[in-house]
């Protein structure tokens, strides 16, 4: 059994969670360091999603609990876990293709101004000037802050979404599987935008299918199998070849 530590920002105990008679998380514990990217891996079906579905407040655990700072918390939610500051960013991204990047980045957060009759419009200017220094702060170059982000490459607009998970001020982020959708000529901007949100103070979360970005950014992996932890590494003791054993069952 896990001990809570102060040096815990999260910690999950006992996690189970099943879909009809599949089993896809059993008694899972899992913990997560301040100031830490811990890598999560495994083959299809180990249940990595699911995992990242119930930190993020989309499944509710059929059994275990989830420890944030010390005190336990109840998900009732995606909005009550973003409301704990954690924040998650899928592998689809989320962005709504017709509006600009500064709508997307302030979706939920956005600023008016109050015109006659009460009638209020979006403060595009307002939005456009701190979405500028926001992409700036992290490193992430678009065109425009007013393009559309259908017209933006597949890493821009990864880089777009894990922008606007900051806008709400999150302790921890959880990224599925960010790289995966993109050329390998843009995937580096991705990993770089991590090492500059662990720089910031914020821990990750980091479902991968990709050993090399797991490796690159990772202080710490753990490898799920068939619903259960089959092993953890400080991501500097161990290798690739290693990790992968312990996924297919040779470890």
């Amino acid at each position: 059994m896990l001990n809570l530590k102060e040096n815990y920002i999260l910690e999950a105990r006992n996690i189970s969670k099943s879909f009809g008679n599949i089993k896809a998380l059993q008694d899972i514990n899992i913990y997560l360091k301040y100031n830490e990217v811990l890598g999560m891996v495994g083959d299809n079906a180990a249940g990595k999603s699911t995992l990242l579905n119930i930190l993020s407040g989309v499944y509710k655990p059929e059994k275990g609990n989830i420890y944030l700072e010390s005190q336990e918390v109840v998900f009732k939610s995606p909005l009550d876990a973003r409301q704990k500051k954690i924040e998650t960013v899928f592998q689809d991204f989320g962005l709504i293709p017709e509006l600009d990047v500064s709508t997307n980045l302030f979706l939920g957060q956005e600023y008016y101004n109050k015109k006659l009759l009460g009638i209020k419009w979006l403060d595009k200017k307002r939005m456009r000037k701190e979405s500028l220094e926001l992409l700036n702060d992290l490193g992430i170059k678009v065109p425009k802050v007013s393009s559309k982000a259908a017209q933006l490459s597949g890493g821009q607009q990864q880089a777009v979404a894990i922008a606007r998970s900051i806008k709400f001020n999150p302790k921890i982020i959880l990224l599925d599987e960010p790289t995966a959708s993109l050329s390998e000529g843009v995937v580096h901007h991705v990993l770089n935008l991590i090492d500059n949100l662990k720089e910031k103070g914020i821990s990750i979360i980091l479902v991968s299918h990709r050993l090399p970005d797991i490796f690159k950014v990772t202080d710490r992996i753990i490898v799920l199998r068939h619903g259960k932890i089959k092993n953890e590494k400080l991501t500097k003791d161990t290798s690739q070849k290693e990790i992968i054993d312990m996924m297919v069952g040779d470890i």
